[in-house]
This record gives structure tokens, sequence and C-alpha cells, in this order.
């Protein structure tokens, strides 16, 4: 049999072994932003940041892909092979 047992951790803090911080949290600091050490801050806020350029890379190579695919398709349509059988 299985059984369920709560650990009371979200799978953020089991994965990172902390809890999230929510982008608001930056704007209006709350208590446990506020007392955390401000380095942890810059660390936190620099990852995110990373991600968030990569991301943006990510997208903007997907985008190009795409539209190389579309036009390959394109050209592929309008340039087909046509035998021609005289008779």
């Amino acid at each position: 049999m299985a059984y369920k047992v709560t650990i009371q951790y979200t799978p953020f803090e089991l994965v990172y072994g902390t809890q999230p911080i929510m982008p608001v949290e930056f704007v209006i600091p709350t208590k446990r932003v506020h007392n955390a050490p401000q380095e942890k801050l810059n660390k936190v806020i620099r990852v995110r940041m990373e991600d968030l350029f990569k991301l943006e890379h990510v997208k903007q190579h997907t985008k190009i892909l795409t539209q190389k695919h579309n036009l390959i398709n394109w050209v592929n349509k309008k340039n087909k092979i046509r035998l021609i059988n005289i008779g």
C-alpha cells in the first residue's frame, strides 16, 4: 500500500532549498526580503536576469528557425518538379 505523508515543503523548496521570492517583493519589500542579506538578493536578481536573457535568446532563435522552415516549405511548394509527358 502507498502512504501519503505531508512534508510541508513546496516542490520549489525541495529543489532550491528556499522559498521563492515573487517579483513584487523586490518592489514592495516584505519582512522576509527586507531582512535577507543584500548579497543574496543581488545574486537572486542576477540569476533571474540571466535566465530571462537566456529565454529571450532561445525565443529569438526559435523564431528564426520557424521563419527559415516556413520559407523553405514555401519555396519547395512553388518549385515542384513537373514531368511533361510527350504524347
